[in-house]
């Protein structure tokens, strides 16, 4: 009981920043991303605008939609993760190979 006593609690600070944020969750990768999600929204609406002449309002629209669906994929909350990290995890743990382990016990055996 002495050791118990005699010990020092660890303390664990949380909510580090590892990088530089320009807002909580929205550093310079996620801008990156942010913007060239943006870019692909605006790239297909300029393709779809041939098949289905759209107005300018139109594209923006899409460009702000796509850069709206990966702000919300991408911006990590003050635990550091994101919604894309978080449904790869949830992906790479369905893949993992499940270990069950039992004891078989046959109740149908005749005790003699």
């Amino acid at each position: 009981m002495e050791e118990m006593s005699n010990t020092k609690p660890l303390y664990v600070p949380t909510n580090i920043k590892r990088r530089y944020e320009i807002m909580a969750g929205l550093g310079f990768k996620e801008l990156i991303l942010i913007g060239t999600y943006a870019t692909i929204g605006l790239i297909l609406s300029f393709v779809l605008g041939i098949f289905l002449d759209f107005n300018v309002l139109d594209r923006i629209f899409f460009m702000i939609v796509g850069g709206l669906i990966s702000g919300f994929l991408f911006i990590q909350n003050e635990n550091n993760q994101s919604v894309y990290s978080f449904i790869k995890l949830i992906i790479r743990f369905n893949k993992k190979q499940r270990i069950y382990n039992y004891v078989y016990y046959n109740k149908f055996k005749v005790k003699e």
